[in-house]
């Protein structure tokens, strides 16, 4: 026979002693809120072993990646010096023969050189980027002087300009002016490289009309005062000869 002898207030855990045939016993039974608890306990920590075997995988994902990356990187480096040797072996002379482009025929020339054969065009490329200087704006500026007289200049601007101009841009060299300049690791390396290389050029199409005007007008003058130096002479054929920066002899 069997009776309830004591029924324990309700809590985490409730008890309930029972008496059967003589035998007392003592029965715990856990409330649905503490079995909750427990779920909710054994679902986080199978959340974080989840979460923790993710980031192990993922470590060694990245760490596979990185090893191909650098055995990409190797592979390029190995293929830059095996196409350095190479190129050492053309001389660029030929280059300094066709430079600079005097007439648009012999730029013409020069495009077709650069667009079919890829030994001249690397040639290229390696001797306008042995020319230096102490920054971007130097090293174009200089490019551009070995590679045209002005007077081929002022038929461009960089974009064009209607009917009156080419566009510059379009040109294979002005490519090549841009692979040259970048060759040079701290050039490459620097912020907006390829704009700045863009800006000078654009600098260098607007300036050279000017230049060049500038230059014919001292010629001009030169040429007047040496034909009023021979006007002198005639009307004072004894007047002494005095050079630049000398000082006349009295007598």
């Amino acid at each position: 026979m069997v009776h309830n002898l004591i029924d324990s207030p309700s809590t985490s855990n409730e008890q309930t002693v029972q008496k059967v045939d003589n035998c007392v016993i003592i029965k715990t039974t856990e409330s649905k809120s503490s079995i909750s608890k427990q779920q909710k306990s054994l679902h986080k920590d199978d959340q974080y072993a989840k979460l923790l075997n993710f980031m192990v995988t993922i470590k060694y994902e990245l760490r596979s990646m990185q090893e191909k990356l650098d055995i990409m990187i190797q592979r390029d480096e190995e293929n830059n010096l095996t196409k350095t040797k190479d190129l050492s072996i053309y001389d660029t002379g030929d280059i300094d023969n066709k430079l600079p482009i005097k007439t648009q025929e012999q730029l013409e020339e020069l495009e077709n050189d650069l667009s079919n054969n890829k030994h001249y065009r690397c040639q290229m490329i390696k001797r306008l980027s042995s020319v230096g200087g102490r920054s971007i704006k130097i090293m174009v500026k200089r490019i551009m002087a070995i590679i045209f007289i002005p007077e081929i200049l002022c038929e461009f601007s960089y974009s064009g300009r209607g009917n009156k101009k080419r566009p510059f841009e379009k040109l294979l060299v002005n490519k090549i002016i841009f692979e040259s300049v970048l060759t040079i690791k701290k050039f490459a390396t620097a912020d907006n490289a390829a704009n700045e290389i863009e800006q000078v050029i654009k600098y260098v199409l607007i300036q050279t009309p000017f230049k060049i005007k500038d230059k014919l007008k001292m010629a001009r003058n030169l040429l007047n005062l040496r034909f009023l130096a021979s006007i002198l002479r005639m009307l004072m054929p004894e007047a002494p000869i005095v050079k630049c920066g000398e000082a006349p002899k009295l007598i």
